[in-house]
């Protein structure tokens, strides 16, 4: 949408250039070449790419965060104007926040893995392990989520200010 996108990947790099498919006759992720296209990808520490930044996605684990000056109080402290998205599985807060969540399991926890196929899953074959969609399906939901969010929160920020923003997959 004509926004410019900053990645900040670990130094060894997305987890996600690592997953297949590939594209013809290279060692590039298909999906991540999909999910990047247009943005910059660079390796550090995220804090060093967030002035000037208008929204900063993160999703580092809440254990983690307070670690490495990522968590909301202290991003708040720094960048008072800064959009903040949290975007978790299974949110920042709460019970569940340190929960992990594979595509999977987020799938099932917020209900829609019922619906598969149709709606008939447990009812037709009760006996079977839990069915997945192909590919980041719920994944790409909850980002489709968080960017809307984040630009409602851009768009109120003249007379809000910055702000923190949980999502979440499951409530």
């Amino acid at each position: 949408l004509g926004a410019s996108v900053t990645l900040v990947e670990p130094e060894s790099g997305s987890p996600l250039r690592r997953e297949a498919p590939f594209l013809p006759d290279s060692e590039v992720s298909a999906t991540f070449a999909y999910l990047t296209a247009g943005m910059a990808c660079v390796s550090g520490d995220p804090r060093d790419h967030l002035s000037g930044a208008d929204i900063f996605i993160d999703d580092t684990p809440p254990a983690e965060r307070a670690v490495l000056g990522l968590d909301e109080k202290a991003i708040a402290g720094t960048h008072p104007d800064l959009i903040h998205v949290s975007a978790l599985p299974f949110g920042s807060f709460g019970p569940k926040a340190g929960w992990k969540g594979e595509e999977i399991n987020v799938l099932h926890a917020c209900g829609e893995g019922y619906l598969l196929p149709n709606g008939l899953t447990t009812e037709l074959f009760p006996d079977r392990p839990p069915v997945k969609i192909h590919g980041h399906f719920t994944e790409m939901q909850g980002g489709t989520a968080a960017a809307l969010g984040a630009l409602s929160a851009l768009w109120a920020r003249p007379d809000c200010g910055g702000q923190y923003e949980i999502g979440r997959a499951h409530v």
